[in-house]
């Protein structure tokens, strides 16, 4: 038998090596945060176009939501209910938007009377960052900046309640 190596076959083979390796280059780790590590600082748009991060100093509960989603229009007047009581605790509450325009989320908003601070997160940072692909997830921040529980699914008054104590006493869910 004769073997010959053509350089066709060189070039195939070279191509198909340069392919591989620049298909196999490591992006950019994304940060994935689990209960009870820090949540990363991140950046995220009001209504009005001003730039806010999560902050520590505070504890925070961050309702990830769409209004396309069912489960988030029935959750949404459950936590603005309770945020004002909340909010004498001294505990944050605000809606995190996925994705959509603020014209779209505020039209839900205005016809639901619902006045909770609203940051837009068109990219899902925050939903990577808690690795969450569920509609809606709370996020429940400590005020030194760490999350306690990331829960899915439509949060009840008692959950945000009972986390509510957790995040003002330092406890552990």
């Amino acid at each position: 038998m004769n073997y010959q190596f053509h350089w066709v076959s060189l070039v195939v083979l070279l191509c198909g090596l340069g392919w591989m390796v620049l298909t196999r280059l490591v992006p950019t780790p994304i940060i994935v945060v689990a209960p009870g590590f820090p949540l990363p600082a991140l950046e995220f748009a009001t209504a009005n176009g001003s730039t806010v991060t999560t902050s520590h100093g505070r504890p925070q509960i961050l309702s990830l939501w769409a209004s396309w989603c069912p489960p988030c229009r029935a959750e949404i007047p459950v936590v603005a209910a309770l945020a004002p009581s909340l909010a004498t605790r001294g505990i944050d509450v605000i809606l995190v938007n996925q994705g959509e325009t603020p014209a779209d989320a505020q039209g839900f908003l205005t016809s639901q009377q619902i006045t909770l601070p609203v940051w837009y997160d068109p990219q899902g940072l925050l939903a990577t960052a808690v690795a969450s692909r569920d509609l809606p997830t709370t996020v429940f921040v400590d005020a030194s900046g760490v999350v306690r529980l990331v829960y899915r699914g439509p949060v009840s008054p008692d959950v945000l309640t009972n986390m509510a104590n957790i995040l003002t006493i330092g406890g552990q869910p």
